[in-house]
């Protein structure tokens, strides 16, 4: 179903459509954070302009669109280095939504201050500490 159509299928009592909008683009990352879209493609499911969603985007969150995106993507992956340590970066990075595991390290780098091995490392170094404390 496309996001139009759950905006036009319910409205909550109190909701603005512009919360909405909101809303269900978040929900939709949840669901659908793997796959390579873009903005323009999410701003047409609404059949509004990109520059509108991103303006609504940001008043109603704080944040623009492509870094909720990104931090999101990057929770992620978090999650995934802790629960699959065998996992090479470039899955993870597919698996988050990264066509190109370079760019995902820069990303990860800028946002986390470190490369994702390096990340890596730390936890496991972490986890190591914790279990021979014990």
């Amino acid at each position: 179903m496309q996001l139009i159509e759950h905006l036009k299928s319910g409205s909550i009592q109190g909701t603005s459509r512009r919360k909405r909008i909101v809303d269900l683009s978040k929900e939709w990352i949840e669901h659908h954070y793997f796959e390579d879209f873009g903005l323009d493609g999410i701003a047409n499911q609404f059949q509004i302009s990109k520059e509108y969603f991103c303006s609504i985007f940001k008043e109603e969150t704080g944040v623009n669109f492509i870094q909720y995106l990104k931090e999101f993507r990057m929770t992620k992956a978090i999650s995934l280095m802790k629960d699959d340590p065998a996992l090479r970066i470039y899955e993870i990075s597919e698996r988050v939504g990264f066509r190109e595991s370079k760019y995902f390290c820069r990303v990860f780098k800028v946002h986390f201050g470190q490369y994702p091995e390096e990340y890596r490392k730390r936890i496991a170094t972490i986890d190591w500490r914790s279990s021979t404390s014990r």
